[in-house]
């Protein structure tokens, strides 16, 4: 092929250590902590005061700095399948008021939650890094590929999150675990949304930050891999980032920017 010429579909990339090239038509991406940063704890402190507020309007008392320990700590300890960290749940804040010692009434937990999601729309409307994970889709898609999100999340929640990021208008397809029926790190994952889609995995490139629960599945399920490193503030009890030693993707980049580092080799 010759290496000046540009198509509008297959595109090139020299990968892995023996340099074999691929026919490259498709980035999945994972959703949390790849696309979008988590805002939580962020969201939290911008959101304290509002929540003690509503808080005392039941005639309890409580300090902000309690507020957010018990808040993380909830978060961090509530899990089960499909569960939304990043959107919230009402178990999370069923849990919460469990360790505040607050009677659970449901109109104060559908208040918390309320005040919590209006935060993390506002956090990621906002977000200047919101605009530029855009302008990097548009510009891959303007590469002719076809662009994807894998997610451990429900179906409605990651329509929501893609809808704030503005991204659901470039993406073709956005898979959930929910929908799915299967969560990550299950090779079955991927091997389902692969079937569904109507994608071959060797044609195919995953960006995630989860060594475990994106990269090495991904890699078994016959996906080209890429790690993108978080900082180490995103780490969370369901997050195994220190199982990268271990785990090698095919690419490692430090923030998703760099994702055209490794498609700089491409040859159309």
């Amino acid at each position: 092929m010759d290496g000046n010429r540009k198509t509008e579909k297959d595109v090139l990339i020299q990968l892995g250590r023996n340099m074999t090239p691929i026919c490259l038509e498709n980035i999945l991406f994972d959703y949390g902590n790849t696309l979008l940063l988590d805002p939580f704890v962020s969201i939290l402190r911008t959101k304290a005061n509002e929540a003690i507020q509503v808080i005392e309007a039941e005639g309890m008392k409580l300090e902000r700095k309690e507020l957010i320990r018990a808040w993380i700590q909830a978060n961090n300890e509530t899990d089960y399948p499909y569960i939304s960290h990043f959107y919230q749940e009402e178990k999370i804040i069923q849990n919460l008021l469990k360790e505040l010692k607050i009677p659970q009434k449901s109109i104060l937990v559908n208040k918390l939650l309320r005040i919590y999601r209006d935060g993390f729309r506002e956090s990621i409307v906002t977000d200047k890094e919101s605009e530029r994970t855009r302008q990097l889709l548009l510009s891959l898609k303007s590469m002719g590929l076809r662009l994807g999100v894998l997610s451990n999340e429900r179906k409605r929640f990651l329509k929501i999150g893609l809808s704030y990021l503005c991204i659901d208008d470039i993406l073709d397809f956005a898979l959930s675990s929910e929908e799915l029926g299967i969560e990550k790190p299950k090779v079955e994952f991927y091997q389902t949304a692969l079937a569904m889609l109507h994608l071959i995995p060797e044609k195919t490139l995953y960006v995630g930050d989860d060594p475990s629960r994106d990269i090495m599945p991904a890699a078994r399920a016959g996906l080209k891999t890429v790690l993108c490193l978080q900082p180490r503030k995103y780490s969370t009890p369901w997050r195994d980032y220190d199982c990268q030693k271990t785990v090698k993707a095919d690419f490692t980049i430090n923030k998703l920017s760099e994702l055209h580092t490794v498609l700089d080799r491409i040859s159309r």
